[in-house]
């Protein structure tokens, strides 16, 4: 039982951690993409624009592992509403923009799905604003724009979207491109950044480097653990608690297990006796005790396996655990199967608990045959 349990907690403590950082992780990349290009010394300004050549977007495409490289428009604005207003950060995204997060994001309506031509923008909110704001989908509301000439823009609600990430969804407002360059009057070749999207978060840095090195001297990349420093480091600290658990769980299995064989020794201590009387050597002896300790592990670590995984298996189908969204970004417990790390747990709760019962297997060298014979 002892070995059951630190396994299963060890098990389900690495897949909801795990699971945990990749959640926030990708959520925060739905907001910020894995890496930015922005002009050096870049102060997030609408007036601070930048061009990348044809050539070069062509070239950062086919770097292997990127998905995609979109331009970005960013603007500021009070949308206003019948009942209120908010300070908003407009993010102004092409067609051709990847919206799977948005799209997974989606509460209610639909995302915009034509770009600004005339007429009232289609936009994203989400759903901490529509509260403020008294929104629903389909409800036309204002955009007021400070400028040195302010600028009134009228926009209707395509969509709503939460993502629990409580700061940015209080700010960001998801609109066409061409409706922000329309009004800070931008070219169609510049941007005030560029995103680009990869496929494997592991190959991040590499492609980070060969970014930079394509890029101009007057352009900067940054990615998404820089652009969030503070988000990423908490993140870590995660795992700090995580390993915290696996040492524990393993010096209390050590501890059982010691114990447990101490108690076998015990029991079988006149069957030590008669066996040394009988002429067995220590070491088979100790190698009696260390395989029935080995048979113990064994099954404790199946049973663990079997408890651990299910309950992770039936909280990823059901997500029958729930959290408070305000204070964890999540509604429910989020897990991911990081089956290389549960492998190396059972190999190294088994090493480890094999070892230690090498401890108490000595105990048997003090065993005298008279002593053990007249054992009661």
């Amino acid at each position: 039982m002892s070995v059951t349990l630190g396994v299963a907690v060890m098990e389900i403590s690495l897949g909801v951690v795990n699971g945990f950082e990749r959640e926030i992780r990708d959520k925060l990349i739905g907001f910020g993409s894995h890496i930015r290009i922005v002009p050096y010394g870049e102060n997030e300004e609408a007036s601070d624009l930048m061009k990348i050549l044809p050539n070069q977007i062509t070239e950062l495409e086919s770097l292997r592992g990127v998905s995609s490289v979109a331009p970005i428009i960013q603007g500021y604005a009070l949308l206003q509403s019948d009942e209120t207003l908010e300070g908003v950060s407009l993010k102004g995204v092409e067609k051709n923009y990847d919206m799977r997060f948005f799209r997974q994001a989606l509460r209610a309506g639909n995302l915009p799905q034509k770009m600004y031509e005339e007429g009232p923008a289609e936009i994203l909110i989400s759903l901490k604003q529509a509260q403020k704001l008294k929104l629903k989908t389909g409800d036309k509301v204002r955009l007021y724009f400070l400028l040195e000439k302010p600028k009134i823009r009228p926009a209707v609600i395509s969509g709503i979207y939460e993502t629990g990430l409580a700061e940015f969804d209080a700010l960001t407002v998801v609109c066409p491109a061409s409706f922000l360059r329309k009004t800070y009057n931008i070219e169609s070749d510049q941007a005030l950044h560029y995103e680009m999207k990869v496929e494997d978060f592991e190959q991040l840095e590499s492609i980070l480097q060969q970014t930079r090195e394509i890029i101009p001297y007057n352009q900067m990349a940054y990615s998404i653990r820089e652009l969030y420093p503070e988000m990423f480091a908490w993140l870590g600290l995660q795992h700090q608690n995580v390993y915290f658990i696996l040492g524990l769980m393993v010096l209390i299995a050590i501890i059982n297990m010691s114990s447990v064989m101490l108690i076998l020794i015990l029991e079988r201590t006149r069957m030590i006796g008669l066996l040394k009387a009988l002429g067995a050597r220590q070491s088979q002896l100790r190698n009696i005790f260390l395989w029935n300790g080995g048979l113990l592990i064994g099954i404790g670590l199946l049973l663990g396996n079997i408890l651990g995984i299910g309950l992770l298996i039936l909280q990823s189908a059901t997500g029958f655990m729930t959290l408070d969204q305000e204070s964890y970004f999540l509604s429910e417990v989020p897990v991911e199967f990081v089956w290389n790390d549960f492998l190396l747990t059972n190999l190294g709760l088994t090493a480890i608990c094999l070892v230690f019962l090498l401890l108490p297997a000595r105990f048997i060298a003090s065993i005298s045959i008279n002593e053990a014979l007249r054992f009661d």
